[in-house]
C-alpha cells in the first residue's frame, strides 16, 4: 500500500485543473476522489463534471504507470472501450438525418453481403437491432480478439447461429457494433474512424482523441493498462488493450477533457456554437428505451434501487432517485470507463480508470449526482459499494479450491488431442505438442499452455493472465479418437489426426 499512500500524498492539487466555482455541492470533491482511489487501490483516474453547459470539475488522479511518477491529468488519454458505442449511434443517427438510411433499414439494403446463420434475421435484421443488442445472433468477441479483421468477422458472422430470436431478449454483442461501424463505412464510402474524426472529434474541439493504433503509438501522456496479478492479486502492468479489430464496439482513446465536449454537446441537445450540429430527436431516439431488461447487469444499479433498467441505441437507461439517467460503461483489458448523465439536470459525468477490477466508476457517478440532486448525506457511495465488490470477490474466492488429489487419468496418451480443430464461426484453433505439453493457439493473439486436470480434460493457462484461462473438454468419436474440443462452451470440430509441432 506505500505505492498509493505516496498517490495520496502527490495528487491532491497537483493533477486537478478543475473550475474555481461556488457550486457547494463539488466542495471537497478533490478530496474524497483521491481517498476513493487510494482505498479502491486504483493506479490512475480522471474525473470531470458538466453542470449547465461548464465544466465544474476536471482533474486526475493517481499515476499513468505504477512504478513511475508521471501523474494523471485531465488530459490524460485512455481507452473508452465500449463508451465508443455511442460515437457509432450518433453517426448514424448524423446519416438519418441526411437522408442516406432509415434507422429502420434492413441492415442487407447497405450492407448487400451481410449474413448471419438465420436467412429470416439476415432479411430481416434492422438498424436499430445492431444497436439495442436485440439481435439474438450469439456473441463472437473470441473472433476479433484472437486477431480477426473487420472484414474477416464480416465474413464470419455468414456461420453466426442464433442465442435467441430476433428482438425476443437482450444480450450484449460487440460484434453488432463492429457491423454498425462497418455500415457507417459503407454509406459514406471512408472508414469509420473518418466519419468520427472529422463530423464530431473536429467539430467538437475533441483534438487529444484517437482511432487508430498509428495516432496512439505518437502520443504523450497516455496511461498503461493495470490488471491485478492473479496469485499476488496486486495491480500489474500489461499490454496495452490494442482492439482496432473491433470497430465500433470500442476502438476510441480520449480524454477526460476532450469528453467534455461530448457531454456538454449532448445535454444542449446537439447544439454547436449556435447550430444544431444533430436535432434533438436523434438524441432523443438514443435516449428512448428500445429493449428492456430484466434485471440491471451491474451491481451498483440494485444497490441504487433502480426499478427500470434498459437500453437505448448505444446508451444503458435507468431510473435514478426519481430521475431519468443515461450511461455507459467501457471495460477493455486493464482500463476502465464511464460516462453518466441525467439530461433533465443538465448533468453528466465521465470517469477513466488505467486498471482492472476497480469498480470505483459507478461510485464517483452516484456521488456526483447525489450532491447536485441534495442526497449527499444518504450515502458514501464509495464505502458502501467497495463493501459490496469485497463480498463479491470473497465469494469467487472461496467457490475457488484446489484439489490435492490424484487426477482421473487421460484416456488417450497425450500426443493425441494435438492436432487442428475449426468452428465455423470463431475460426481454427490448433493444440501443438511442444516439450512434453500441449500449446493451444487461436488466430494471432491467444495461445495458452495446456494443463491436464481429470479425464479429457485441460486447464489453460498462459503469461497473458488478463486474457483469462478457461478450460478445454475433449469429446470421443467412439473409435478411439476424438470429435471435438470444447472451448468456452464451443465445440471445435477436429480436422485432423495430425500433431503440429511449433515453427
Amino acid at each position: 500500500m506505500r505505492i498509493f499512500s505516496f498517490i495520496l500524498f502527490m495528487i491532491v492539487g497537483s493533477g486537478l485543473a478543475f473550475a474555481q466555482s461556488s457550486d457547494k455541492p463539488l466542495d471537497e470533491f478533490d478530496e474524497y476522489v483521491a481517498n476513493a482511489v487510494a482505498d479502491w487501490g486504483a493506479p490512475g483516474l480522471a474525473i470531470a463534471v458538466v453542470k449547465d453547459d461548464q465544466v465544474a470539475f476536471a482533474g486526475g488522479f493517481g499515476v499513468l504507470e505504477l512504478g513511475r511518477s508521471d501523474i494523471v491529468d485531465a488530459d490524460s488519454l485512455f481507452h473508452v472501450g465500449s463508451t465508443t458505442k455511442a460515437f457509432v449511434s450518433m453517426s448514424l443517427g448524423m446519416l438519418v438525418e441526411e437522408g442516406l438510411i432509415g434507422w429502420n433499414d434492413r441492415v442487407i439494403d447497405h450492407l448487400p453481403d451481410f449474413r448471419v446463420a438465420d436467412p429470416y434475421v439476415t432479411r430481416e435484421l434492422r438498424i436499430t437491432d445492431l444497436l439495442d443488442h436485440g439481435s439474438g445472433v450469439m456473441t463472437g468477441d473470441l473472433v476479433w480478439l484472437s486477431g480477426a479483421s473487420r472484414a474477416e468477422s464480416m465474413k464470419r458472422l455468414a456461420h453466426a447461429e442464433q442465442a435467441f430470436s430476433l428482438r425476443n431478449d437482450w444480450q450484449y454483442n460487440n460484434m453488432m457494433y463492429l457491423v454498425a461501424g462497418e455500415l457507417v463505412a459503407a454509406v459514406t464510402g471512408a472508414p469509420f474512424e473518418d466519419f468520427v474524426r472529422t463530423r464530431i472529434f473536429e467539430p467538437l474541439g475533441m483534438s487529444r482523441s484517437v482511432l487508430t493504433e498509428a495516432e496512439w503509438d505518437v502520443q504523450a501522456n497516455k496511461s498503461v493498462a493495470h490488471y491485478p496479478h492473479p496469485e499476488t492479486g496486486e495491480m500489474t502492468v500489461i499490454e496495452y488493450p490494442h482492439i482496432y479489430e473491433a470497430g465500433g464496439a470500442g476502438l476510441i482513446n480520449s480524454s477526460v477533457n476532450d469528453y467534455t465536449h461530448w457531454l456538454r454537446f449532448l445535454l444542449r441537445g446537439g447544439e454547436l456554437e449556435g447550430q444544431q450540429l444533430v436535432s434533438t430527436a436523434t438524441i432523443d431516439e438514443m435516449w428512448r428505451q428500445h429493449n428492456s431488461m430484466s434485471e440491471p447487469p451491474y451491481p451498483a444499479a440494485q444497490l441504487a434501487d433502480s426499478h427500470m433498467f434498459g437500453y437505448g441505441l448505444g446508451w444503458f437507461l435507468q431510473d435514478y432517485r426519481g430521475e431519468k439517467m443515461v450511461m455507459h460503461t467501457g471495460s477493455i483489458f486493464g482500463q476502465a470507463a464511464i460516462v453518466g448523465l441525467l439530461p433533465e439536470h443538465d448533468l453528466g459525468v465521465v470517469v477513466f480508470i488505467n486498471g482492472d477490477h476497480v469498480e470505483i466508476r459507478h461510485a464517483l457517478m452516484y456521488e456526483v449526482f447525489d450532491r447536485y440532486l441534495g442526497y449527499d448525506e444518504d450515502m458514501d457511495w464509495s464505502t458502501e459499494l467497495k463493501a459490496v465488490f469485497d463480498d463479491i470477490a470473497a465469494e469467487s474466492k472461496g467457490n475457488t479450491k484446489d484439489d490435492d488429489g490424484q487426477a482421473p487419468e487421460m484416456s488417450l496418451p497425450l500426443a493425441s488431442y494435438a492436432g487442428t480443430y475449426e468452428h465455423p464461426y470463431f475460426g481454427e484453433m490448433t493444440i501443438s505438442m511442444e516439450d512434453d505439453s500441449l500449446v493451444l493457439r487461436m488466430g494471432t493473439r491467444l495461445e495458452y499452455q495446456m494443463k491436464h486436470s481429470q479425464y479429457d480434460m485441460f486447464v489453460l493457462e498462459t503469461e497473458k493472465f488478463w486474457l483469462g484461462g478457461g478450460s478445454v473438454a475433449f469429446e470421443s468419436d467412439n473409435r478411439g479418437g476424438l470429435s471435438a474440443a470444447n472451448i468456452y462452451g464451443i465445440a471445435f470440430d477436429k480436422v485432423d489426426s495430425a500433431d503440429p509441432t511449433k515453427g
